[in-house]
């Protein structure tokens, strides 16, 4: 019975875990590469080199590129990755 309770309390939780993903990214705003480019100071060869590498990966809206708002303010904060800057520095020398 004790372990029932913590399988339904596990299950319970994940299925609410599971719909706060859906809801956050449902939200989400998308930016196009030019917007993108230019809050990030960029060129498009960058953002296509970070795509390549996993850093902003972009998503595919029929023919165009769409980025997360969320992936970007990661970018410029450095949340869970390395910053713009430092990115930059490394692979420029």
């Amino acid at each position: 019975m004790f372990a029932e309770s913590i399988v339904q309390r596990t299950i319970m939780a994940q299925q609410e875990e599971q719909r706060a993903a859906i809801l956050r990214e449902a939200e989400e705003t998308y930016l196009n590469t030019r917007q993108v480019r230019e809050l990030l100071n960029v060129c498009e060869g960058t953002l296509n080199l970070w795509a390549k590498r996993g850093y902003l990966v972009p998503v595919k809206v029929g023919n165009k590129n769409m980025y997360a708002k969320s992936d970007i303010r990661r970018v410029q904060t450095g949340n869970k990755s390395e910053s713009v800057t430092s990115y930059c520095k490394k692979n420029n020398g």
